[in-house]
This record gives structure tokens, sequence and C-alpha cells, in this order.
């Protein structure tokens, strides 16, 4: 339970060979972090490497007992089954002492064989055990690999030299095998964690969950009366305490396209008030020039333990309306048309689609360079790109025009970047207040601002937990279908689980705090704008 996300590829050897930097195909890390990564990691496998092949079997060894650890641990009630593992075999095991009067390669050669000889058939015997404790998808690396292992067990008693995965050398496939476990073996803790984290402690935190949230924001913000309960009676004194909130409201109410009286009588009114104009326009979709000046968006305070998933949800967006107005006009100088990589989800060539991912990769290395060098290599990609969709070579007028075009873009000076800002708007305002047409599904928009919704996903029983996964997966292939249609088709994924955060989010606020003060407010609003 370390409170990541659960990693939901499971890595094959070959990609954990890669990982730490002994592929021959190794392609060098995109960002500082994945190089510090495996710099460090492809240093420790080193020095495990460095002992074995100087005879030091110890720290190896050593290995090959915390992997027995960590399967173990899977199961750490079955005592009866943590003695298939034989710790004491693995301790008395001899590392081969190489021949110092031949010092020939091939002898040097067969010396590493027998160190594999010696430690894999225990590695093996681990791996088969915890292929049997993962679950059916996990498991499925882990067989490959001792299928492989078993066939380089397997060639040492005929004729054929052992294949150690795409050519690797004895030693660093053993190191990299281990390693390789112990992750998977990570991996399945961390599986076992998730499983009890939804089935025993997701259901109390759903009971109690949003007292608790209460409860903590009446302290932060002093709604507190004598009695000690939530001041929250007068709605002015209230909008005292929390002026940002009060600021929003207000603004929302003016923005508001509705009667007033609507807004006073109908709660499903103030409900979308709330979560269109007061969410989507006011918060995610509040561009510069919208405001005053250069003044940043003021996060109101009952937002304020979501100010990450703001900035995450704001950055996505203005990042897919740029590469999307780039690949539009791509597309218009290449020839290809509009549609050719905005607004369809269909195979492109490959040679296109190599470009189109080289132009997604540049625009993705922003913090890497000054402004002015990043507009040009992100303008050499868009050049490459639709130089790739062209018939015939781009003349010289094109390119430079394309440039220009793409440094505009960049800058927010194209007016297709309102074009693409207001049609992804629509999508977010639209997907807010989707519900999927099952018959067991009900209206997303809550008949009261008190009942909320319950968030996807956390629910009290298996039924309801499979009936929120059925939603998030209803509500994913919605929201990309939408996109793509409204040419976003490069970022449609991306922009999908942008989206369901930002469903979450204006949801659970409306839960913890519509029918307590916010509903009050908009009617107070009402009156008094």
């Amino acid at each position: 339970m370390s409170g990541k996300p659960r990693v939901k590829k499971t890595p094959s050897f070959q990609d954990h060979v890669r990982s730490v930097g002994f592929s021959p195909e190794n392609s060098p890390p995109q960002t500082l972090e994945d190089q510090i990564s495996q710099t460090m990691r492809r240093a420790f496998h080193d020095m495990a490497i460095q002992s074995l092949s100087s005879n030091d079997c110890g720290p190896f060894q050593q290995f090959i007992l915390e992997l027995h650890g960590e399967i173990r641990a899977l199961i750490p009630r079955r005592t009866d089954l943590h003695n298939i593992l034989s710790d004491e075999k693995v301790r008395n095991l001899k590392c081969p002492a190489p021949d110092d009067d031949n010092d020939n390669s091939g002898t040097k050669s067969k010396h590493l064989e027998l160190i594999v000889q010696t430690y894999l058939p225990h590695i093996v015997k681990a791996a088969t055990s915890l292929a049997q404790l993962e679950s059916e998808d996990r498991s499925q690396t882990t067989l490959h690999w001792v299928e492989d292992a078993r066939k380089v067990l397997d060639s040492f008693t005929g004729d054929i030299p052992p294949n150690y995965c795409d050519g690797m050398e004895p030693l660093p496939y053993l190191v990299c095998s281990v390693t390789y476990l112990q992750t998977k073996a990570q991996l399945c803790q961390a599986d076992v964690a998730d499983f009890h984290l939804s089935r025993t402690l997701a259901p109390r935190i759903q009971a109690l969950g949003v007292p608790y949230e209460r409860n903590v924001f009446q302290k932060r913000f002093e709604l507190v009366d004598s009695d000690g309960g939530m001041a929250i009676g007068d709605v002015k004194a209230v909008a005292e305490k929390l002026p940002v909130t009060w600021g929003w409201v207000k603004g929302m109410v003016q923005k508001n396209e509705s009667l007033l009286g609507d807004l006073r009588q109908s709660e499903e009114t103030r409900v979308k008030l709330v979560q269109a104009v007061g969410w989507v326009d006011s918060i995610l979709f509040l561009r510069s020039g919208e405001t005053n000046g250069d003044e940043p968006v003021h996060i109101p305070e009952v937002l304020v333990l979501d100010v990450d998933n703001i900035r995450s949800i704001r950055d996505a967006t203005r990042v897919a309306v740029t590469g999307s107005a780039l690949a539009l006009h791509a597309s218009t100088f290449g020839g290809g048309g509009n549609d050719t990589l905005a607004s369809t989800g269909q195979a492109l060539p490959a040679h296109v689609e190599a470009k189109k991912k080289h132009l997604l990769d540049v625009m993705a290395h922003r913090a890497t360079a000054n402004q002015d060098l990043y507009e040009d290599r992100v303008a050499e990609a868009v050049v490459e790109l639709a130089d790739a969709l062209s018939m015939s070579s781009l003349s010289s007028t094109v390119v430079e025009t394309l440039k220009s075009r793409t440094k505009a873009t960049m800058r927010g000076e194209d007016p297709v970047i309102k074009l693409l800002d207001n049609r992804m708007r629509e999508v977010f305002r639209d997907m807010i207040s989707w519900h999927p047409q099952m018959a067991q599904a009900t209206s997303r928009i809550p008949a009261q601002m008190k009942a909320g919704r319950s968030l996807p996903g956390v629910c009290a029983s298996t039924s309801e937990s499979s009936s929120g996964n059925i939603f998030r997966t209803q509500f994913l292939d919605e929201a990309q279908r939408k996109f793509t249609s409204k040419g976003f088709s490069m970022y449609a994924s991306d922009l999908s689980q942008s989206c369901l955060m930002a469903t979450k989010v204006i949801h659970l606020m409306c839960l913890l705090f519509g029918d307590m003060f916010l509903s009050k407010m908009i009617i107070e609003a009402c009156g008094s704008g």
C-alpha cells in the first residue's frame, strides 16, 4: 500500500532488461529523472555482476534469499508452504572456482556457464512458486521467463549454445533474472494490498469519509459555532470565512444563462450551474485574457485540496489544444486534409505515425530547452510531419509559412487555438453531466445536491465496485469517442482520463459542501445579483 497507482502493464523480462540498461537496442531515457534512475539501477547490477565475476557469490546468494522472503510474504499464514523454497540449499551453494591455469576465452566462458548452472535452477524454482501466487495476467510473463530459463538449462546438456535473452552475457542475465522476479513479487504484493484496500478499507472510507472531510474543513476555515458545531446557518458569515468561494459563486451566477427564479427554486439547475459554469468555464478553462490582465486563477476554498488535480487537468487540456492545432496545420499544409490526423482514429502509415510520435516527444520536452529553441524544435517536427503527409516535397515558402504558423500557435496567437479550446470545453461540459444508457444506471446529476454521487470505483460492496468499474470503462470510451470526433484523436486517451478526474472532483465537492452551504450561497447570490 505504497499510495502509488496500480501498475497496469505487467513488465516482461525484456522490459526489465531495457530499464536497467542492458538491452543492445536500449535507447537513452528521455527525462533527467529516468536517466538518473537507470544509471543507479545499472550501477547496482554492475556491482553484483562484478562480485560474481570475482568469485564472491555471497551478495548474489543474498539476492536469492531476499526473493524467497518476498514470495513467502505473499502467503504469511501458510507457513507449511514456506519450506518449498529452501534457504539452506542456497546458502550451501559453492561458487564454481575459475581455472587459473587457463586464461583463454573458452575457459572463462565455461566458468560463467558453471555459475549459471549452479544458481539458475534455484531461481527457476522460485519463479515457478511466484507464478502460482500471481494473478493469471501477471503470471504470464513469469511463466514465459521460466520457459526461456529452462531452455538455457537444457542447452547445457546438448550441443546448442545457451541463448541468454537477446544475446545477453551470462552474469548480467543471471542478476537481471533475480531482480526481475523481485520486481514481479513486489507487484504481486501491491496487488494483494490493493485487493484488501478495495474490499476492506474502501467501504469504511466511504462511510466515514464525508463527515471526516467536513470536520477537517470546518476546523481549517474556522466554521465552528460556540457549541463546536458547524457554523453554517448564516450564509453571509460563511461567505466572510470563504471569500474566494463567495466570489466564485457570485461570478457563476452572473454568467448564468438561466432565470434567477429557476436557480432559486431548482436544485438541479444549481448543480448544473456549478458543474458547467463554475467548474468547467470558470476554473478548468479560464484562459489568459478572461481574467483581469495576467491575474492567475483563484481556487475556491472548497477545492483547496484539489489544486494539484486542477493544475494537471489544465495543463493536459492546454497541451492537447496546442498539439491538435499543430497536427491540423501539418495536415493542411501536407495536403492530407483537416481530418488526416486530428479527427480520425484510423491507423496511419508507419512513416506518418513515426513523425507524429516524434512531434509528441518533442513537445513533451519543453523543460529541456529555452523557449526559442523549444519552438524551433517543435516547428521542425511539424514540418517533418507535414512532409510525411505530403505526396511531394514541401516548397521552401510552405516550410517557412508552416514554421511561422507553428510558432504563432505555440504562443496562443492562432485563432485555431480558441476554436479547439471551445470544442474541448464542450466535451468536458457534456461528460461531466453524462450517464451511461443502461438499466441499472442512475442519473449522473443528483436530484439533490446533498446526495451528490458515489464516486466510480469507491463502493461499499462487490456488486457496486463492479458497477463502478463498468461505469469507468463506459465513461472513458464515450469521452474518447467525443474527443476524437472533435479533433483531438492524438490526445483522446489522456483527455478522457483528465475528464474523468474532473468529473470526480466536482461531484465530490458537491457531495461535501452542496447542501451544507454552497446551494444556500447560490440562492443568496441570486438575491444580491
